[in-house]
């Protein structure tokens, strides 16, 4: 439903300027799976080990194994120190990056890196456990401050609670997240911004993000604290009847439309 969503975000060119970069590939450099799969597939070679002896010693499918060395997934966490032990070298030479392979040997001895940017958190993400990634996102984020910038980087990554926790913050960027969260989730910021002053352009970038009837209900609380000067922003965004009753709130308040 989200990517749909996005989908008629995109149509009807409502702004998403910060959040649509989240979306875009290839503006990073991340781990060369391509590189460790040659690399796994060298050492394994030099073993005069096969896939599927690898693979058992390893306790995982072949399959596995035959994909890493393909380069289209990469070993966990969990795997990568036995993977090393088994081959006799570091995980640096099978990850080929040093400054990555210490992050992840810390997390595989059950420690938490410090000093990690949103660019080492994000390309550690898919071979980290949930809670291997909360912690060191955590504790990293009391030492650096995230800002929302970092934020919506690693939003992909976030879970719920995390993500509106940082967000009731600062609702004028929350557009970054917005697609991550739940629409109600989303509504309940926005009413947040609307009690704090909020104004019509903040809702309408995340009005796409949100229920129907709750961007409806938004609008009768905006015009009946005397902030909507512009209905036609989230109009578009709302039913007919809830149109109908903001404009007559604000016929009574003796604005123009």
């Amino acid at each position: 439903r989200r990517i749909l969503s996005r989908k008629r975000i995109y149509a009807k060119g409502t702004p998403l300027s910060i959040g649509a970069g989240l979306f875009k590939k290839g503006e990073r450099e991340m781990f060369d799976m391509q590189k460790i799969g040659r690399k796994i597939a060298e050492l394994r070679k030099q073993k005069s080990m096969t896939q599927m002896e690898l693979a058992d010693r390893m306790n995982i499918s072949y399959q596995a194994v035959s994909n890493w060395e393909r380069g289209n997934t990469m070993p966990d966490i969990s795997k990568l120190p036995e993977l090393a032990e088994i081959f006799g070298v570091s995980m640096e030479e099978i990850l080929c990056d040093e400054r990555r392979a210490k992050i992840v040997e810390e997390l595989a001895e059950g420690k938490t890196p410090g000093d990690v940017t949103t660019e080492e958190l994000k390309d550690i993400a898919p071979i980290a456990t949930q809670e291997q990634f909360k912690k060191t996102y955590t504790e990293n984020g009391k030492r650096n401050k995230w800002n929302f910038s970092d934020l919506a980087a690693l939003a992909p990554f976030l879970d719920e609670d995390d993500l509106m926790e940082f967000a009731s913050a600062a609702f004028e960027e929350i557009a970054a997240i917005a697609p991550f969260l739940k629409e109600e989730d989303v509504a309940r910021l926005a009413f947040i911004a609307a009690e704090r002053g909020g104004n019509p352009a903040e809702i309408a970038v995340v009005a796409p993000f949100m229920e129907e009837a709750d961007v409806g209900k938004l609008a009768l609380a905006l015009c009946g604290k005397g902030n909507l000067k512009d209905l036609a922003v989230i109009a578009p965004f709302m039913n007919e009847k809830d149109v109908a009753a903001a404009a007559e709130e604000l016929r009574k308040e003796g604005s123009a439309l």
